[in-house]
């Protein structure tokens, strides 16, 4: 059996730290030129607000990596290297991450035993992201679990219908699609949903 937890850090961008993401280029052998050179980008920036032709006075940034240019894609991806060279210690469950976007897979005999490994890694994740300045968005998690399609229920472990977590945070089970990085994923792992999903899209611009 397996479980699919997915997760958004929130305002990811806006919180980046410059102080860590220096400490994380020193840590990873880059030279110091290099590094100050990033504290310098990343503490230099300003940002205005226009409403109408009213353009505000520009207001210091103190964190978080600017989006649209070249090294946002590095900045961010750095700054999250620690977490997951944490998660390659974790046995029956992994991560993986597209900048704001995780992913929490695990396998067990049992849809619970998958689903509870599935929490584990959810909350050693959440552990890290407190400790770097960030946070989950609770309301952007989703679980599914998947089964054999003809697998008998009193051998799976039964249905699971939602998780708890931290302070008894609910997740509720997605039991018909679950949308993850343009792939439409169902419980039982068919490709029927995707497809129709792709070909009405496909056909409502042409």
């Amino acid at each position: 059996m397996g479980a699919l937890l997915l997760f958004n850090i929130s305002g990811f961008f806006d919180n980046v730290n410059t102080e860590h993401t220096t400490q994380v280029f020193q840590q990873k052998g880059f030279p110091d030129n290099v590094c100050q050179w990033t504290q310098l980008f990343l503490t230099g920036q300003s940002v205005t607000l226009k409403m109408g032709t009213t353009l505000s006075e520009p207001c210091h940034v103190h964190n978080g990596t600017p989006q649209g240019t070249t090294l946002f894609p590095i900045l961010s991806t750095l700054y999250t290297a620690s977490l997951l060279e944490l998660s390659l210690q974790w046995t029956h469950h992994n991560l993986t991450l597209y900048i704001d976007d995780g992913a929490i897979f695990s396998v067990s005999k049992t849809t619970m035993a998958a689903t509870a490994s599935a929490v584990q890694g959810l909350e050693q994740t959440l552990n890290w992201l407190t400790h770097n300045g960030l946070a989950a968005n609770p309301s952007k998690m989703e679980l599914m679990v998947f089964t054999p399609c003809r697998s008998n229920p009193d051998l799976m472990g039964g249905h699971i219908h939602g998780i708890t977590y931290g302070n008894n945070q609910r997740i509720t089970t997605v039991m018909m699609s679950l949308h993850y990085l343009c792939i439409h994923l169902t419980p039982k792992l068919a490709w029927d949903t995707h497809v129709d999903l792709m070909v009405n899209h496909a056909c409502s611009t042409i």
